[in-house]
């Protein structure tokens, strides 16, 4: 059976926080009271200890602070920064291609090649045929 009380006061002092943290983290809706306007104990304290910020929480201190969600959610945030600062460097150093300059330079040398291709039998043929004759010898 669910260990319930009333008062928020006794809540807190059940799990071992002030009544501020409680009030504070019901306002950011970290927790929430049961329909019938009493608080869960062991629920609210599981609830604050997975939302908790482990560098200013004394429960996420308690608990293993890399499990939590909020922690998790800490390194997610840490590596997309790293990734942002990554990927500015490489602009700023000029690694990146902008995609469509990349693709316009490409088609601009292959319709070069094409036509050098193509105009280089045109050329060739027509300075000497397949056969021309030089004096007396026949050459290919």
């Amino acid at each position: 059976m669910p260990e319930l009380t009333n008062s928020t006061r006794e809540a807190a002092r059940r799990i071992g926080v002030s009544d501020t943290a409680i009030h504070k983290a019901e306002r950011a809706g970290r927790i929430a009271r049961e329909p019938d306007g009493q608080w869960d104990i062991d629920k609210t304290r599981r609830r604050l200890t997975e939302t908790a910020d482990p560098t200013r929480s004394p429960l996420a201190a308690r608990e293993s602070a890399e499990g939590t969600p909020f922690a998790r959610l800490k390194v997610a945030q840490l590596a997309l920064k790293v990734e942002a600062q990554r990927l500015s460097l490489d602009e700023t150093k000029r690694r990146l291609l902008d995609v469509t300059e990349a693709n316009a330079a490409l088609d601009e040398i292959g319709s070069t090649m094409r036509d050098a291709l193509l105009n280089w039998l045109a050329r060739v043929g027509a300075t000497s045929g397949p056969m021309s004759r030089s004096g007396s010898n026949w050459r290919l």
